[in-house]
């Protein structure tokens, strides 16, 4: 039995294994950003990579602000941990914290698996996974400890104060 092939091959940004450059005109190169693999691999790479470099200097900036006179070492006498005479009230937590915090873990779980499994062929989409696994793990904390500190409305019916 003799099975139909498509008379028309694919266009050439699926076909193409290497990630040489186009020689055609401005569609062409329009084409190969934001078509081709290696193109939407180098974008992604670079807004992961800057969510974390983000997300790093927030957290040093807010490290800097919460010690006495900005300084690491901070002072003996204060605590670490700033601990209120009563306990807050327990968070409830919407539907949209949990799908964000619950997708953004199993997109974790598999760009590790991903990553692991291109560990053994080497080159760069090892990198390129693990780098979206840092990114994802990242948004599921930053999820996490939004849910922990702060609800949308407290007690007072006063909204959250600004973190940052």
């Amino acid at each position: 039995m003799e099975t139909n092939a498509s008379p028309h091959p694919p266009p050439w940004w699926l076909a193409a294994t290497s990630c040489s450059l186009p020689s055609g005109g401005f569609l062409h190169w329009t084409a190969f950003l934001f078509l081709s693999t290696c193109s939407l691999e180098v974008l992604l790479s670079a807004v992961s990579a800057e969510f974390l470099a983000v997300l790093v200097c927030l957290a040093l900036r807010r490290l800097l602000v919460s010690r006495p006179n900005g300084t690491i070492n901070g002072n003996a006498d204060t605590p670490l941990l700033d601990r209120p005479a009563d306990p807050r009230p327990a968070v409830r937590v919407g539907a949209r914290s949990i799908v964000a915090m619950a997708a953004s873990t199993i997109l974790a779980a598999f760009y590790a698996v991903m990553s692991s499994l291109a560990a053994t062929g080497g080159g760069w989409e090892a990198a390129f996974l693990a780098l979206q696994c840092a990114a994802h793990l990242a948004a599921a904390a930053l999820v996490a400890n939004e849910r922990r500190c702060c609800a949308p409305r407290t007690v007072s019916n006063k909204p959250c104060p600004a973190r940052w």
